[in-house]
């Protein structure tokens, strides 16, 4: 807590003087916004047992800071500081997403800090601390702070060419007599595009990773060869009332262990994404489908469409964390109007188990309400109740409960 009071005093000080800067003539050259998230969770029975059902419940909050500090005309250096904590009874520390504390821990730490740097209007360059793990919707999506090289070309309004490389792991000091550190790495590298054609936007990424002959451990006689290359399609369309989004993930992954022929690894996985709605007054009604490979009958991978990705409040989110190799069809309504200040949605899901002859199945009722306080901040409830069968080895039909409600401001 020292920690975080002593760095919003300095940012609060930074803020003064630039402050008293923009009184005069010259213009600010810091911008601060954040938000901040305060709320309580609680999840019955993730265990999916029809008797001894546990229930756990948390308090969670969640504060973002971020700058932008210009330095000149074409560069501006951005930050973000992040403080989590939540608080748990039970030792239930595994459900926890964001940082998995215990009831004392809390963390105060550096998820942003890379320069943007304009060599001219349509090219620039990012460096730095930056985001990793997301592209296109929010399907496949696990926010990452990443170590990226970005640069972007934009050919025309509409038409950005990205090409990143990434640093996933770097180890620099693990490396045998003889190697260099290099070959110890995990490096990812993307070309990417972000264009718009009247009311479609199409966003494709293609990916490939790679890890140096001596990942891991260093050790020479444990040489692997690995590569995992990737294609990812992003679809968005707008035509007035009625609106869509989509993406298709495609993975090839390769890796063979010299020291352990048993080790040789080969998966294909794949994952589809599509959400289809009308916007009525005063609502939104849609569809959405969501699948996920799952080919470990054949010992190859399950796509897991990440955590960023809840196409459900209970088996989504808390129960099961998050459905990999399942797919999932939903119908829901959103945005629903009561006057001004009001807002609720309902969903109704259905769940199956991808895996060869699985029959694990769930349906499941959703709920969320809410209620602006005023311009910047909104209270806000949201609830799921599950129904599942044959979940467990056991084979019973159990219900899972989740609820989890909280207050948000933006500054």
């Amino acid at each position: 807590m020292k920690k975080l009071l002593l760095v919003m005093f300095i940012l609060a000080s930074v803020s003064s003087v630039y402050a008293a800067d923009a009184a005069s003539t010259t213009p600010s050259a810091l911008k601060i916004s954040g938000d901040f998230y305060v709320g309580g969770n609680m999840a019955m029975n993730d265990d999916f047992v029809k008797s001894g059902k546990s229930t756990y419940s948390y308090f969670d909050y969640d504060l973002n800071l971020n700058a932008a500090l210009k330095a000149s005309e074409n560069a501006t250096v951005f930050v973000r500081l992040t403080y989590d904590k939540n608080v748990i009874g039970s030792g239930k520390v595994e459900k926890v997403e964001s940082t998995n504390q215990n009831a004392s821990s809390s963390v105060l730490a550096v998820e942003r800090a890379y320069l943007n740097y304009k060599f001219m209007p349509s090219l620039q360059l990012d460096a730095g601390l930056m985001g990793g793990g997301q592209w296109g919707t929010l399907f496949g999506n696990t926010e990452a702070n990443i170590m990226r090289v970005k640069l972007t070309w934009t050919a025309a309004e509409g038409m950005d060419f990205l090409a990143i490389y990434q640093k996933n792991t770097e180890q620099y000091n693990n490396i045998t007599a003889t190697e260099t550190s290099e070959n110890n790495d995990d490096n990812t590298y993307y070309l990417g595009a972000k264009m718009t054609f009247g009311p479609v936007k199409v966003q494709p990424l293609l990916s490939y990773q790679t890890r140096g002959t001596n990942y891991g451990d260093g050790v020479a006689d444990n040489e692997l060869d690995y590569a995992k290359a990737g294609a990812d399609v992003a679809v968005y369309g707008d035509f007035g009332m009625f609106g869509f989004e989509a993406e298709v993930v495609y993975f090839t992954e390769n890796a063979d262990y010299a020291a352990a022929a048993t080790d040789k690894k080969e998966d294909t996985t794949s994952g589809e994404y599509v959400n289809l709605f009308l916007k009525l007054n005063p609502l939104t009604a849609g569809l959405v489908l969501a699948t996920a490979s799952d080919n470990s009958d054949t010992q190859e991978g399950v796509y897991n469409w990440g955590k960023d990705f809840d196409v459900t409040v209970v088996m989504d989110d808390w129960c099961e964390a998050t459905l990999a190799g399942w797919t999932v069809a939903k119908l829901y309504a959103s945005d629903i109007k009561i006057g001004s200040d009001i807002t609720l949605g309902a969903a109704l899901a259905y769940g199956m188990d991808n895996v060869k002859d699985g029959e694990a199945n769930f349906i499941e009722i959703d709920a969320t309400f809410a209620y602006a306080l005023d311009a910047q901040t909104e209270y806000s409830i949201n609830a799921g109740y599950a129904m599942t069968d044959k979940m467990t080895a056991a084979e019973e039909k159990a219900n899972c409960f989740a609820m989890y409600h909280g207050i948000k401001t933006k500054f």
